[in-house]
């Protein structure tokens, strides 16, 4: 067993996000769309690029475990759903999808 294997009370927390390009009428954005065990949220135009996206979640502690690039034909339902939040949006390009984890802190047992 190494240093880095997980303790068996060690407890974890995973998610997805993906970031990329959303192609407006008015010109491109980025933006964020993260699902967790209790649903997904989704950001248009409020993140600065997928790097600064990647360094808020490394602030709160999650570290990539996986990542790879999105084929939206594969993946139709990000441009559907980027569309049905924002009418703007024409197309998605450049998109990464990153499977997150952080450890999960357990309260001291009385």
């Amino acid at each position: 067993m190494t240093d880095s294997a997980p303790r068996a009370l060690d407890r974890y927390q995973y998610q997805e996000m993906i970031v990329g390009i959303a192609h407006r009428r008015s010109g491109p954005t980025y933006f964020r769309r993260v699902t967790t065990r209790e649903g997904h949220t989704l950001q248009i135009g409020e993140v600065n690029s997928p790097m600064s996206a990647l360094n808020e979640m490394g602030d709160e502690g999650w570290q990539v475990v996986r990542e790879h690039p999105v084929v939206h034909d594969q993946h139709p339902w990000v441009v559907a759903e980027l569309q049905e939040a924002d009418s703007e949006v024409v197309s998605v390009s450049g998109s990464r999808e990153y499977l997150l984890v952080r450890r999960v802190e357990r309260e001291a047992r009385a």
